[in-house]
């Protein structure tokens, strides 16, 4: 993680970058949330920067998501253009100094006058007749508007202190945590605190505990960034053609199986809805961290239970975020499947628990999820044997292209809305894509020629679920696609990579 320093520093590089090569609205994606994607020209061009900075991907999206949380739900966009000097940077001279407090000045009046219409308002009800109005009213009324009269005087004046907290504190400009969930944990606690969930249930507010009382979330998701900047890196070395990149964009597994070699073992998995699939993949991985004695510090199994969970968390929780059409009832019933399986009640541990379902599952025929989902284990684990590494490589690599399936198809409004209340891990996801030029939803469901891919995978896995390996994608181009303006990154991409070749440099390094 980057201190406050280091920070402050990427942000300045970061603008003057933006400055001399792009256009404002790349990192200020407020259109984006209303599913106005930028032109395919600039987003080449943020790419082309992302490869050669990998390690700013996260920082770049933290900001963009900051920005626009700004522009949305502050009066941040009331500042004026270079009021954002900041006097207590050490080795700031007077000029800055007194840059930033006539800027400063200015900001308050201007947010004064904006919130004049409220003493105004305060002033004429005092002097109206209120005898004719309720007295409760009256108070009520007094308590409204003088609170917001006094926080619209105050807060400009609060800023430079509120910088300056910051700055000692080292504090990010947007949340960077992942929330979790995970079916087996939640089935685990309640059988720990069984009196304090009956009790829960009778009075009916069982569903606001589970909210409140949910995992701890995870602070590692710049790591999880990394992961998913990394794919799409891989993915442009794969991508050949239009059907090619569409192809791409719609993978939730098949990409990752292919290339190590599951996907005729596994493929039946990803060939389900993806909520459905969603929740197999969970129990999978669960299954496998817990029967193959997995060490907590092994960071790929660490990080496919961090996204594993994520995953449950926005079905249970926020499914409209998910996919359209995410089912949360998969999660209640699989959970009350799970509750019904015969346990000892000395069994309060995760780990126990999970070992007591599989010993369950080995036990019976079946094909519900359950089973399912041991199915997918079971075949990993016998990859186990051979090798530990590839077994949590093939689920990271699931994980994060279903990550970037669900963030491709969920619209910019819900993105925009969860702001509100913290926002979601999978934006960042969103605006990665975006700036590393994929297909956007907007794009998804304005293409021309629906017929010739898949919008949920279904059909790509389908169509590959012989064994094409991941280098033997079309290349031919159509005259309809040669037409299309993504051709033109694709076509860039190409003309790098033989240039690369024939130089014998790496493309990435451009």
């Amino acid at each position: 993680m980057l201190d406050a320093n280091e920070y402050d520093e990427a942000v300045r590089q970061v603008q003057k970058y933006s400055s001399a090569f792009f256009k404002p609205e790349i990192w200020e994606p407020y259109n984006l949330f209303v599913d106005h994607t930028p032109p395919y020209s600039d987003r080449f061009t943020s790419l082309i920067y992302f490869l050669r900075n990998p390690s700013k991907a996260h920082l770049l999206v933290q900001r963009g998501l900051s920005l626009t949380f700004d522009r949305l739900y502050t009066k941040k966009s009331l500042q004026l253009p270079g009021s954002t000097a900041d006097p207590f940077k050490f080795g700031a001279g007077p000029e800055v100094f007194a840059r930033f407090f006539t800027f400063e000045v200015l900001i308050y009046l201007v947010r004064l006058a904006a919130g004049g219409n409220l003493f105004l308002c305060l002033l004429r009800f005092y002097q109206s007749n209120k005898e004719a109005y309720n007295q409760i009213d009256v108070k009520i009324t007094y308590a409204l508007i003088c609170p917001l009269a006094f926080i619209d005087f105050i807060s400009p004046l609060a800023l430079p202190f509120i910088r300056a907290i910051k700055r000692l504190d080292g504090s990010r400009p947007w949340p960077d945590k992942i929330a979790q969930y995970n079916l087996i944990g939640y089935f685990a606690r309640n059988r720990k605190h069984w009196v304090l969930w009956k009790v829960a249930t009778l009075l009916v507010f069982k569903d606001l505990l589970d909210q409140l009382w949910s995992m701890k979330s995870c602070k590692s998701s710049q790591d999880i960034t990394e992961l998913v900047s990394d794919h799409i890196r891989a993915g442009w070395q794969e991508i050949h053609g239009i059907t090619s990149y569409r192809r791409f964009n719609d993978n939730r597994g098949q990409w990752t199986l292919d290339r190590e070699g599951l996907l005729d073992k596994l493929g039946w998995s990803l060939r389900r809805p993806f909520d459905e699939s969603l929740l197999l993949w969970h129990l999978a991985t669960d299954f496998c961290f817990h029967d193959m004695d997995t060490l907590p510090t092994h960071q790929a199994a660490l990080r496919s239970r961090v996204m594993s969970n994520y995953m449950a968390y926005l079905l249970y929780f926020n499914p409209e975020m998910l996919i359209a059409g995410a089912r949360r009832s998969l999660f209640r019933d699989t959970y009350h499947k799970v509750k019904g399986i015969s346990m000892d009640k000395g069994l309060l541990g995760e780990r126990e628990v999970t070992r007591n379902i599989i010993r369950w599952v080995t036990d019976t025929e079946g094909s519900d999820v359950i089973h399912d989902a041991w199915a997918i284990a079971k075949e990993l684990i016998n990859v186990h044997v051979e090798d530990e590494d590839k077994v949590w490589r093939v689920v990271q690599g699931v994980w994060v292209e279903m990550l970037c399936f669900s963030a491709s198809r969920c619209g910019g409004y819900l993105h925009a809305k969860s702001m509100g209340s913290g926002g979601q891990y999978l934006s960042y996801v969103w605006l990665l894509l975006l700036y590393m030029g994929m297909e956007t939803l907007a794009e998804k469901v304005q293409r021309e020629d629906l017929q010739e891919g898949s919008d949920n995978g279904g059909t790509a896995a389908a169509s590959r679920s012989t064994s094409p390996a991941p280098t033997a994608y079309p290349t031919s181009t159509s005259p309809a696609q040669a037409t299309d303006p993504r051709s033109s990154i694709i076509a860039t991409r190409q003309t790098l990579t033989s240039t690369a070749s024939e130089t014998g440099h790496n493309m990435w390094c451009l």
